[in-house]
């Protein structure tokens, strides 16, 4: 079997809990714990050169996504695979992040990591049916592969960092790298549309958040009801709130446990 040809190869679209769907989530619970288990004891011994492999991983499995995309499209690039969504920006950051000597930027990119990995991964996995599957054997493999290792990635940082004991405000600042980046994203958007887009076509929508094509999910909904403003503001308040949302939970265990560890005194 020609690796080139790992895209011909087709199964039925898997389903929500499935036999497929339900196996790559008992692999990828079953990662989670033991890498939890694992970090738990060894703590943040590592960190960075943890965090380095995650990211040569990432872009391994990058790569070969890119390549077989491109000969499944005949060879012509299909833009919409472009490597700079929400899911694929982890790959930069673990990375970059190790090599940074600021330890208060490179502190708020694992921050930013531990947030988009659970909140990315998780979301991903649970909605894959009407997000990401299809009918090709590879992309729903390397789907699940992908954003089971970016949980797993998440799950290691929060727990080597002690994320639940983090203040509000490095949460924010981790917040701060995700909005660099959507930035970022925004501008390749825009250049795209007005300078590439005429001449080669195809829907560039890095984070979703293009104010020329609207996304997937309910952000999309909004953005063709109500237009790409009011759209943003959802996706900004969403984002947010998630990592709240994430953060106050991680940190109430973590005052639970903390409590537990006191001793009783008579």
């Amino acid at each position: 079997m020609s690796f080139l040809a790992l895209m011909d190869y087709s199964m039925e679209k898997p389903t929500t809990l499935g036999w497929f769907h339900l196996l790559c989530i008992i692999i990828i619970i079953i990662c989670a714990v033991m890498t939890y288990m694992i970090t738990k004891k060894r703590m943040n011994r590592n960190l960075d050169k943890t965090v380095f492999i995650f990211g040569i991983v990432f872009l391994i499995d990058e790569i070969i996504k890119q390549i077989l995309f491109t000969e499944a499209n005949g060879w012509e690039y299909p833009i919409y695979v472009f490597p700079f969504q929400l899911c694929s920006v982890p790959t930069y950051v673990s990375l970059i992040a190790p090599l940074i000597k600021n330890e208060k930027i490179r502190k708020a990119c694992y921050t930013f990591l531990a947030v988009c990995d659970i909140g990315g991964g998780v979301a991903t996995v649970i909605f894959a049916e009407s997000s990401v599957f299809g009918v090709s054997i590879f992309a729903n493999i390397h789907t699940m592969l992908w954003h089971g290792s970016m949980i797993v990635q998440g799950v290691y940082l929060i727990t080597a960092t002690k994320f639940g004991n983090k203040s509000l405000k490095e949460i924010i600042q981790g917040y701060g790298v995700f909005l660099f980046l959507l930035v970022i994203a925004e501008t390749m958007n825009i250049v795209y549309y007005y300078n590439i887009y005429p001449t080669l076509g195809g829907t560039f929508n890095m984070f979703f958040v293009s104010p020329f094509f609207p996304g997937p999910f309910i952000i999309g909904t909004i953005w063709t009801n109500y237009g790409w403003i009011a759209a943003l503001i959802a996706y900004l308040v969403a984002t947010f709130g998630g990592t709240l949302l994430l953060y106050y939970g991680l940190r109430a265990i973590s005052n639970i446990k903390n409590k537990m560890k006191k001793p009783i005194v008579a």
